[in-house]
């Protein structure tokens, strides 16, 4: 083997071993590359994750929130329906209170009525009495 066609060959290897470790350093980079980008997905997925789960937390103690104020307001309501039918309730009771005094005082005066209807009947009975009584007595002188 001449010089030439040695310097070629070691040319050729020390180019090939110079490529293979540039290959090699290359893999080793992109692999880490790789290695990197796969952590920041997972990490990523993750982060997502959590937002997502935080979202579901918020989204259930809004809801939460909401539907203790709504009974909240529903037990208002329900309280001021009660305090207006007792109002109600009370009103009728004097209603009817003031119902039966009526009656009451009407029968009570029906019965005055009755009384005076027998007084007058008495009177125009006696009245009729006395006066045939005053005839006969003013025809005998």
């Amino acid at each position: 083997m001449d010089s030439i066609t040695l310097v070629a060959i070691v040319t050729v290897v020390i180019f090939a071993v110079v490529f293979t470790a540039v290959l090699v350093s290359q893999k080793a980079k992109y692999n880490s590359l790789a290695a990197q980008a796969k952590k920041k997905q997972e990490d990523l997925e993750e982060k997502e994750k959590l937002l997502i789960k935080e979202a579901m937390i918020k989204a259930k103690d809004a809801l939460q929130n909401e539907r203790e104020q709504l009974n909240e307001e529903e037990r208002t309501r329900r309280q001021e329906l009660s305090r207006q039918e007792a109002k109600l309730a009370q009103r009728e009771d004097v209603l009817e209170d003031k119902i039966q005094d009526a009656a009451e005082k009407e029968a009570a005066a029906q019965k005055k009525m009755d009384e005076l209807l027998e007084k007058e009947d008495y009177l125009a009975e006696l009245v009729q009495k006395q006066t045939s009584e005053l005839e006969r007595i003013s025809g005998l002188s």
